[in-house]
């Protein structure tokens, strides 16, 4: 037969025992609700991962569609613009060219000019008499 402290400390300790079953018993179930609630977060990040590529793509094909449009109207309106252009700016060549040839022509003339006025000056000049050719007369 036990004692009366020994019935106590048998009766504490099954009730410690049932205290730590408990606690081991909400720690399992705290533990399986984890689980399970980080795997439905992870479908729910799956899920909208995939909307998200989804859209993405779509968007994508479509801007790339709508892009496409006014490149291809800007690529004609610049073809139509090409010829007249380019013949104005042949034209405008050739002309700024005339002038050019003109203008050389010109600046030829008169440097000419004034370079043959120059060495007629400098020889009358120099056939002046010198002081001292003065001075003998």
């Amino acid at each position: 037969m036990m004692n009366k402290k020994e019935e106590e400390e048998k009766k504490k300790y099954w009730k410690d025992l049932k205290r730590l079953e408990d606690i081991s018993k909400y720690r399992e179930e705290a533990k399986h609700k984890q689980n399970k609630a980080i795997s439905a977060a992870q479908e729910r990040y799956e899920r909208t991962k995939q909307t998200t590529n989804e859209t993405q793509s779509n968007t994508t094909q479509t801007t790339q569609e709508k892009a496409s449009q006014p490149m291809d109207i800007a690529l004609e309106k610049g073809q139509q613009g090409y010829g007249p252009t380019k013949d104005t700016i042949t034209q405008a060549k050739h002309a700024t060219t005339q002038k050019g040839q003109q203008g050389y022509a010109t600046t030829k003339d008169i440097i000419t000019g004034v370079a043959i006025t120059t060495v007629e000056y400098t020889v009358q000049w120099l056939k002046r008499p010198t002081i001292t050719q003065f001075k003998q007369l």
